[in-house]
């Protein structure tokens, strides 16, 4: 039983060594490198608190000039309506006094008036629609920003304990490498425990993550599969976990 140590044997070897030796500097490092990683999250979101406090001042502007013109549109209606209903009293008079003659020109005058208040009313209800499509619009906008908010929320980064669990129970080595953070099994290979198999993510500013480099080579479609599903649910550790697995089972094929 010697000759070929357990899974547990080593894992049990190197987190004494890790305590002993490196545990402070390690502890640093992976906790600079997940706040590098929320500062990036933080970034995306004033990015989009910024679009969306531009466009409701957009909107804002837009609704004071609409609300200029439906004040200056209702003012030109009313002052319609009040020459049209003259004209009618001013016919209703010349009726009266020439019963067999009706003044043309002023009946035309008439409907030239109440055409032009029926444009003036279909051009205050095509403003209103304009209006209310971009209040529409800046809606959509905000509850995809809360929907965006919520799924981060569901992601937060784990606690001191969760990560020194993973870490030490998966022999999980987090490396900041530039833009990109590459995550390096141990302990594997039941005949070279110590072989190393890692994957390296990379995350754009869509959120959307992508394997830039996997070892062994082997193993990268059934890690995509897993990617696939990563940027679906946001589950980063259930996504490290699943690596983890596919290397052990490559090392059986």
């Amino acid at each position: 039983m010697n000759e070929h140590p357990s899974f547990f044997t080593c894992n049990s070897h190197i987190m004494h060594s890790t305590l002993t030796s490196n545990k402070s500097v390690e502890y640093e490092n992976l906790i600079g490198e997940f706040e590098a990683s929320l500062n990036k999250m933080r970034t995306t979101q004033k990015n989009v608190d910024s679009a969306i406090q531009t466009e409701e001042s957009l909107l804002n502007e837009i609704n004071k000039n609409y609300q200029k013109d439906f004040e200056e549109l209702d003012d030109k209606k009313n002052i319609l309506q009040e020459t049209i209903a003259q004209q009618k009293r001013n016919i209703a008079q010349l009726e009266q006094k020439l019963p067999l003659k009706i003044d043309s020109s002023l009946a035309d005058r008439v409907s030239e008036k109440q055409k032009e208040t029926e444009n003036l009313i279909k051009h205050r209800e095509l403003a209103l629609a304009k209006r209310n499509e971009l209040s529409q619009k800046i809606r959509q906008r905000k509850q995809e920003k809360n929907d965006k908010i919520f799924l981060e929320e569901q992601n937060k980064i784990l606690t001191e304990k969760e990560l020194n669990t993973y870490r030490h129970a998966l022999q999980l080595e987090i490396i900041n490498e530039s833009e990109a953070i590459k995550f390096e099994f141990k302990c594997i290979d039941k005949k070279a425990l110590k072989k190393i198999y890692s994957v390296t993510l990379t995350i754009n500013d869509s959120n959307i993550y992508t394997v830039n480099e996997c070892h062994p080579k082997s193993t990268l479609p059934q890690v995509l599969q897993k990617l696939k599903t990563l940027n679906e649910d946001r589950e980063l550790f259930v996504f490290i976990k699943s690596v983890r697995r596919i290397f052990q089972e490559s090392t059986n094929a």
